[in-house]
């Protein structure tokens, strides 16, 4: 679904509305804990939304690096999902265990979500936009390059008798 909505709004801005949609999820998933047929529906919305992951980032991480070592790019990344996702559930239980609260951690998922919308399309998206650029002026120069070396020989080869 979210490589779609990609296709037609850009990778980035897809990013920014599934991270803001976690972020509502999650806030209304705790005003409204207490709702057992909501308590389902916004679990579903909110593993929904995680799923924008797999087929974003992949994308986003070749963007960035290229296209030469996205499989091992996207694996390191990947391995430091998979170690926040074994830091995350100790480190929630202690901040549960110190306020008495699940709270704070439901607050901090919130934070986190609205921080990366923010940074899909304030950070990434002008940085993505700056290496494309770059990366076309770079292509324009080379082609220039060697279109100017194959036009020498030839007009030495004219100008010899």
């Amino acid at each position: 679904f979210f490589g779609w909505v990609s296709d037609h709004l850009g990778r980035y801005d897809t990013m920014a509305i599934a991270f803001t949609l976690e972020a509502i999820a999650i806030t209304a998933f705790t005003i409204f804990v207490d709702r057992p047929a909501l308590f389902v529906v916004l679990c579903g919305l909110v593993f929904f939304a995680w799923g924008d992951i797999y087929s974003l980032f992949p994308s986003a991480i070749a963007d960035i690096f290229g296209s030469k070592h996205a499989t091992t790019n996207y694996g390191i990344q990947y391995t430091a999902k998979g170690l926040g996702s074994i830091l995350a559930g100790p480190l929630a239980a202690w901040v549960n265990e110190n306020s008495n609260s699940w709270m704070p951690v439901f607050w901090a998922m919130i934070a986190c979500n609205v921080t990366a919308a923010a940074l899909a399309v304030l950070w990434l998206k002008p940085l993505i936009t700056r290496l494309m650029k770059q990366q076309a002026h770079q292509e324009a120069q080379r082609i220039a390059s060697v279109s100017a070396e194959s036009r020498e020989p030839a007009k030495r080869s004219a100008r010899v008798p």
